[in-house]
């Protein structure tokens, strides 16, 4: 499922779906820079897991890049 302007981002992929235990999406955002794009990238996953209920989140592969 492609999803724009979905939690804040240009768009989003995911299998999400209300209720579901276990979901993943590719979210797509720009910024200016990498430092605006980080904060970015905390508030949207912040804004997903309220208002999703969502308890964990995990993501390794941005620490590959810092």
């Amino acid at each position: 499922m492609c999803i724009r302007d979905r939690f804040g981002t240009e768009e989003a992929l995911s299998n999400y779906a209300p209720g579901r235990d276990a979901w993943v999406a590719t979210l797509v955002l720009t910024a200016p820079d990498r430092e605006q794009a980080e904060a970015r990238r905390q508030a949207v996953v912040s804004e997903i897991m309220a208002r999703t209920g969502a308890a964990r989140f995990h993501d390794p592969e941005p620490e590959a890049f810092r």
